[in-house]
């Protein structure tokens, strides 16, 4: 037999899997933490396993029993590394979610997982196109210093287009990239032909 914390705690992870909203809201009122407390073994919380849902009312409901004394927690990493703003992160659909997170807790934006990602870095690898415009808004409004702006954007050498050109995201990011490529080299093509053109003129 596991301890009352124990059973509380399997029973809001069946609860937030089988999606039974006002057993997950009673039942987190029973933690200091509230939806900020673990309740995996990988390290999840409340609200990373609702995230993992994708159900952005229940989200909104657990962002609204975050209290100022618990909001520290906000910025809970689980055993990846990953925040909760790094799972909303691979979603579309939760931008309005992120946007409430950031609110609470903006140094969400900040924080890299194991893997070096940050949310919007996890948001490019995904090809969520408009969570990632929504994180780039929010980066490049609150950070004034190109080099800290940069951090957001790379992962040991490997920056955010690296990834979107290699997973062919974006509306065809590859695409582009081959089209400005094969205009460059008309382009010096023509102008070597040029002046060579030239030089035999005046010759």
């Amino acid at each position: 037999m596991g301890s009352v914390d124990d059973i509380e705690r399997r029973d809001l992870y069946k609860a937030l899997l089988v999606e039974d909203e006002d057993k997950v809201l009673n039942l987190c009122k029973k933690f200091r933490e509230g939806p900020l407390h673990e309740i995996t073994i990988h390290g999840d919380t409340v609200l990373h396993v609702a995230t993992y849902t994708k159900k952005g009312d229940l989200i909104r409901k657990l962002l609204k029993m975050v209290s100022e004394e618990t909001r520290c927690k906000m910025i809970t990493q689980n055993r990846v590394g990953n925040t909760i703003l790094h799972e909303a992160a691979t979603s579309d659909k939760l931008v309005p979610m992120a946007r409430e997170m950031i609110s609470i807790e903006p140094r969400l934006l900040s924080i890299k997982n194991k893997f070096e990602e940050t949310p919007i870095y996890r948001a490019a690898r995904f090809g969520k196109t408009q969570m990632f415009k929504f994180l780039d808004d929010q980066v490049v409004g609150d950070q004034e210093v190109s080099d800290k702006i940069r951090a957001f954007y790379e992962k040991k050498g490997t920056t955010v287009l690296h990834t979107t050109v290699a997973k062919e995201e974006f509306g065809g990011c590859a695409s582009l990239v081959f089209l400005f490529c094969s205009f460059l080299f008309l382009f010096l093509f023509l102008f070597f032909f040029s002046f060579v053109a030239l030089i035999n003129f005046f010759v």
